[in-house]
């Protein structure tokens, strides 16, 4: 391999790493900062074709329609993390009550097997 060549390898090895800790201090630090406004991007990109057709199809105004369809979006959003919630607890609830029987079975058996 010809001097050159090392040359260029090193300064290739070095850009890579410059690019890769660039991003990692993107991700590390900025995203923190960044995250709410892609979020807002996202959520606005799902709502914005719905409010424009229920503009269109009702006849309202598109502020109307945009604080309708940003409602009905956050209510689905937070009656599905209820729900989910609510399922994790009764889970949670009927294992801890089921666990003293669960337990004692499982001791019953073991006595059993010797």
């Amino acid at each position: 391999m010809s001097y050159d060549k090392k040359k260029q390898f090193i300064v290739n090895i070095l850009f890579y790493a410059i690019i890769t800790a660039i991003f990692v201090f993107a991700v590390k630090y900025a995203l923190r900062w960044i995250m709410p406004f892609v979020v807002a991007f996202i959520v606005s990109a799902i709502i914005n074709p719905f409010a424009l057709k229920v503009a269109k199809d009702f006849r309202v105004s598109k502020k109307f329609a945009a604080c309708f369809s940003a409602f009905l979006f956050y209510a689905i959003g937070i009656g599905i993390i209820v729900l989910a919630g609510f399922g994790i607890y009764t889970a949670l609830r009927r294992l801890f009550f089921d666990l003293p029987q669960i337990y004692t079975e499982s001791f019953n058996l073991r006595w059993l097997r010797q």
